[in-house]
């Protein structure tokens, strides 16, 4: 291996002004200015100090290669998320630093020009006591490529004498290099930073170069369409992928791991399918991308639910396929999400309009209509046509219309001006500004009108503002068998029993005048323990949201559920087991959530500190379903089996579904294998789904009208 071979060290030295390179001459210039003239740039100064030391100056300088966004698309947006929420917690403004190389990143952050590095480091700084590193996010193994037969290399003395293609800007460079210096016979070519892995195995193929060095993960795949090249050795182990920050600040590292813990870094990245029907149905996945809405998609005592959402159910489910959902904040949103392959189907109403004008969509039929209409005061008769708006003033509660309905319309050339009223306000309240004159009217959809002109007397119903608002679905418009399949699904599906059933619930279900006082769009929360789930996930360095996803698996929020094995309370914790850690009244919710979460905090702990985070929380998920011993024992499977032993999705679930088909114990033993990958999957599906869905269902964005 790469790491062993036993070279000499490289000295990390500091860089005076005078000797810096071209790039960051060029910056620190351009912040000098003219004599001085203007103040230097966020980043320019010099801090070796921990992290009060950094909340003293108010800044979190974080070192990236320049061409970061270039070579991984997603992994930034993530990235600067987790890494904005960290430095907003700590009251730091987080300040992205580009630089050229991976050498200058760690000059810059050893010199004190930078607090955290995101990208992985070069390996000859591999165990470099002036550095420390968080809790891995990933791994990563390089490998050596060539074409196959006798004379392919088999180790690292095979690669005397040949032409060795490797991006400059890979973490084995630099060994690389010393190497070649060390053995004249190498040729190094090194290639244009961030080259795509395709076009240097190309090159490979066609005898331009005769070894390909990269990572296993981007590689092999790869492979599969050039049958003449084959992996022919590991250059490396896999190497944990981990932020980076001096070894001289053990706060801040202390404090990124617990951020990376509690974190939405579990979320992974989701692949592009611009397929039609079968492609789809032999994923057995269907992927809905919508908005949030206190109709048609929100959550209801910690489940999903909503009209379009459990109509997409039923479409799902008679396909045997399962669902997940994607949510944006946005009408373009979704159209690029279906358009960009992200999406397999868009199922929001605000989404309607956006879509009709794109090129590349197209709409099913409709199944439902519900017109935005004007609601004045008795007797007031100003309002008869559209055009006797302009000027006019709305207040319009989100219980009540879907704003970007009215966004729309006001680009169709709707002269009112609306106000949004927030998500604190009562809908009884916004009827009574209207009914005593502060505002000329607002807006509620056909289905509200009953409940809300129940409640304010005063009110009465005026114009409808739109013809064409209608409920339909939206696919790719090359996706011929998938708009057969929805057209056919919603026709017969229309006015069906099921059908008048979801439309009663979620439509015409009428409120009481005491809910209907205190009705607003904004909901508590996901479930009445989300406080407590908050302080234990602080406690012990997990994300909330993902432990209140379990707690919804074992219990669905019952304190005092009792499982068939003698499992007690909202974690679903054996008496025994909750004895063992402390805790003796697993009916008290707090009591019952400490003991869970501890305990799949100890269960976190017994698997290798080096594997990538996501994969270790959900290694733990699993062993708190079917015990520590079976997850290691699947993992065992996934090593015979070719499998990446650590990685739990695709990889260790796999094999544990081997060992259920294989479990001579019975049809009990083996399906509480099976069992305990449908529980992981169902706790990250559903964990995913809180993190999309806002905790508090407000109205979205600022900008196109006042809130009140």
């Amino acid at each position: 291996m790469l790491g062993s071979i036993g070279l000499p060290s490289e000295r990390v030295a500091a860089h005076e002004p005078s000797t810096a390179p071209y790039w960051l001459q060029a910056q620190l210039n351009a912040g000098r200015g003219v004599a001085g003239s203007r103040a230097a740039p966020a980043w320019q100064f010099i801090e070796t100090g921990d992290l009060p030391a950094l909340q003293s100056r108010g800044r979190l300088r974080i070192l990236v290669l320049d061409q970061h966004e270039v070579r991984v698309p997603q992994r930034p947006s993530l990235e600067r998320q987790i890494l904005g929420d960290f430095a907003s917690r700590y009251g730091l403004q987080p300040v992205w630093v580009r630089l050229a190389s991976r050498d200058d990143i760690a000059r810059a952050l050893t010199d004190g020009r930078g607090d955290v590095a995101i990208d992985e480091f070069s390996l000859q700084y591999d165990g470099r006591p002036q550095f420390a590193q968080t809790a891995p996010l990933r791994s990563a193994r390089y490998i050596a490529v060539a074409r196959g037969g006798d004379g392919a290399p088999r180790g690292i003395s095979d690669l005397l004498g040949r032409r060795i293609a490797v991006g400059r800007s890979s973490p084995v460079w630099g060994v690389l290099e010393r190497l070649a210096d060390a053995y004249p016979t190498i040729t190094l070519l090194p290639q244009p930073e961030f080259r795509d892995d395709r076009k240097m195995l190309a090159a490979l193929a066609r005898g331009e170069v005769d070894v390909v060095v990269g990572r296993r993960d981007r590689l092999v795949p790869l492979l599969a369409s050039a049958p003449d090249l084959e992996q022919c050795f590991d250059l490396t182990d896999d190497r944990p992928i981990a932020w980076t920050t001096r070894a001289s600040a053990p706060s801040l590292r202390e404090a990124l791991d617990e951020h990376l813990h509690r974190s939405e870094l579990v979320r992974r990245d989701r692949p592009t399918y611009t397929d039609d029907l079968p492609g789809l149905q032999k994923r057995g996945v269907l992927r809905i991308v919508t908005r949030a809405d206190p109709d048609n998609y929100f959550l209801d005592k910690g489940r999903p639910a909503g009209f379009e959402h459990d109509l997409a159910l039923r479409f799902a489910a008679g396909r045997r396929l399962r669902v997940e959902v994607i949510v944006v904040d946005s009408a373009e949103e979704m159209s690029a999400a279906l358009r960009d392959g992200h999406a397999d189907l868009m199922i929001a109403r605000s989404g309607v309009h956006d879509a009709a004008n794109d090129p590349d969509l197209v709409l099913s039929r409709p199944y439902y209509h519900v017109a935005p209409t004007l609601v004045t005061r008795a007797g007031d008769a100003r309002y008869i046509r559209p055009a006797a708006l302009r000027g006019a003033r709305l207040l319009v509660h989100p219980r009540y219309t879907d704003r970007l309905v009215l966004e729309s319309l006001r680009a169709e050339g709707l002269g009112a001006s609306i106000t949004y009223a927030s998500a604190d306000v009562s809908p009884a309240e916004v009827l009574g500004r209207v009914a005593s004159g502060v505002y000329d009217a607002t807006v509620i959809d056909s289905h509200r009108l009953g409940e809300a002109l129940a409640a304010e007397p005063a009110l009465r119903a005026g114009i409808s503002l739109d013809n064409h608002h209608q409920f339909r679905w939206a696919v790719r418009v090359h996706d011929r068998r998938m708009l057969a399949a929805v057209n056919g699904f919603l026709r017969r599906e229309f006015r069906s029993a099921d059908y008048n059933v979801l439309r009663q619930r979620y439509f015409h279900e009428q409120l009481g005048d005491a809910a209907l006082a205190h009705e607003t769009h904004a909901r508590p929360g996901i479930s009445p323990y989300d406080g407590i789930a908050r302080r234990y996930a602080d406690q012990y360095g997990f994300d909330w949201r993902l432990l209140v996803a379990q707690m919804f698996e074992e219990s669905r929020f019952n304190p005092r559920a009792v499982s068939t094995a003698g499992a007690v309370g909202l974690m679903q914790v054996l008496p025994n087991t909750a004895r063992a850690l402390g805790f003796e009244d697993l009916r008290d919710p707090a009591e019952a959530v400490h003991a869970g979460t501890k305990y799949l905090y100890l269960l976190r702990t017994r698997f290798e500190a080096d594997l990538p985070l996501a994969d270790r929380t959900w290694f733990a998920v699993a062993a708190y379903h079917s015990g520590y011993d079976r997850v290691r024992r699947a993992r065992e499977r996934a090593v015979r089996m070719g499998l990446d032993p650590d990685r739990w999705f695709d990889n260790v679930e796999r094999a544990m579904r081997s060992l259920g088909r294989s479990d001579a114990g019975g049809f009990e033993r083996r399906s509480a294998w099976l069992r305990t990958v449908y529980y992981v999957r169902g706790i990250r599906d559903r964990y995913e789904t809180y993190l999309q869905l806002p905790v508090r269902l407000a109205a979205n964005g600022v900008g196109a009208g006042d809130h009140v």
